[in-house]
């Protein structure tokens, strides 16, 4: 079982970087760092270019088409269901702090944020690293930085939709609120 992997990719992806960047100051890269965890994981534990590693299999999108034993498959279970419940409490993190008292604001942003950096991005990133691990031969550091850098453009991405889009998306999310209410209240 890869129990040690995940206690390991806790210790340095969930204690250590966390507070290193916290100590540097860099508060408002954690806004972007935590809901992220899954596509860390995602990266660090791509299951054809890095072998037998501590990190393989706890967290990999395309992990049950391969053939494991039964109980490395339900460790995978534990430490992906782990590695997704500290993404989506890093993601409610930074929703309660820009809502800001404003429950539309809140939606909106998490209504963006699930979407673009929780629900999509895993599969795709497995995906676009599969297609370059077979044009780069296999050169896992490599491999390893354009999945880093694929991150860093949903994560662009994802700041850019709010930027733009957020006034519409909020508006949308009040009218959908607004007439579920009045649609109760004729009950």
């Amino acid at each position: 079982m890869n129990i040690h992997g995940t206690a390991l990719f806790v210790v340095i992806f969930v204690l250590i970087i966390p507070y290193i960047i916290l100590k540097l100051g860099y508060t408002t890269f954690l806004e972007a760092y935590f809901p992220n965890l899954d596509i860390i994981a995602t990266i660090i534990s791509y299951h054809r270019g890095y072998g037998d590693t501590v990190f393989k299999d706890i967290y990999n999108p395309i992990c049950s088409s391969n053939e494991n034993k039964e109980e490395e498959e339900s460790i995978f279970n534990v430490s992906e269901v782990f590695i997704n419940y500290l993404s989506l409490m890093g993601l409610i993190f930074v929703v309660f702090i820009h809502s800001k008292g404003n429950m539309y604001h809140g939606l909106t942003r998490a209504s963006v944020m699930l979407l673009i950096t929780y629900l999509l991005p895993n599969e795709i990133v497995a995906i676009v690293l599969d297609r370059v691990q077979k044009n780069v031969n296999y050169n896992v550091i490599l491999v390893l930085m354009i999945g880093f850098m694929l991150m860093g453009v949903i994560l662009f991405i994802e700041y850019e939709i709010l930027k733009i889009f957020a006034p519409y998306i909020e508006k949308i999310i009040k009218n959908i609120i607004y007439y579920g209410k009045h649609l109760d209240n004729k009950k």
